[in-house]
Formats: C-alpha cells, sequence, structure tokens
C-alpha cells in the first residue's frame, strides 16, 4: 500500500467534508462492521473511515433524521430522569405536633 497515496486520499476526502464534525453511515466490512449505524464524529476521522471503506457521508434527509433521533432519545433520557427524582422533606417530631394542633383547630 501507498502511504502517501493513502494519506492524500485522507487529506482530499476530508477537505469535501464541510464544517468540523460529520454525519457518517458505516457499511459491512470483513471484520464484521455492521451496515447502516449512525455516528457524528470529526472529520479527520471520518475521512480515513471512508478511505478505508468502512464507512460513507450520509446525505442531507439521513442527517435530518439521525439528528431527530438523537434529540429524541435525549428527551427521553431527561424525562426518565426528571421521573426519578423523588423530593423528601423530613420533619420533626415538634413540627408533626405542630401541624397536627394547628388541623385539630381548624376542624373544630
Amino acid at each position: 500500500m501507498d502511504i502517501r497515496g493513502y494519506f492524500r486520499k485522507v487529506r482530499e476526502t476530508e477537505e469535501l467534508i464541510d464544517g468540523p464534525m460529520a454525519v457518517i453511515v458505516s457499511l459491512d466490512t470483513p471484520e464484521g462492521g455492521k451496515a447502516g449505524r449512525f455516528m457524528e464524529i470529526g472529520r479527520s476521522v471520518a475521512a480515513h473511515m471512508m478511505v478505508d471503506a468502512r464507512a460513507r457521508l450520509a446525505n442531507d434527509q439521513e442527517i435530518a433524521d439521525y439528528r431527530a433521533s438523537v434529540e429524541q432519545d435525549i428527551e427521553q433520557a431527561q424525562q426518565t430522569l426528571n421521573a426519578s427524582n423523588i423530593s423528601l422533606t423530613m420533619m420533626t417530631d415538634e413540627h408533626m405536633k405542630s401541624l397536627r394542633s394547628i388541623l385539630l383547630k381548624s376542624k373544630v
């Protein structure tokens, strides 16, 4: 393998990627890589994966779907976190006695 040629291809591929991050879609690989997995990674790593034929750039529709899915996952995680937060208040015996006396007075 021509190392200089490889890194030239990586640099050329990296120049095609807009912005510091890229959404890529994995491809099937002989090492067991599964196709169709989305990830957002740095453009240099994305360029290496594309030159190695382990991934391709996602198209605009796939990027929109991926980001919507990530947003939905974040929202769901936030809801789960909020549901697990339980607020407890500790009361002393003195407070309980004063509350009972107030309640008893209000019933009369």
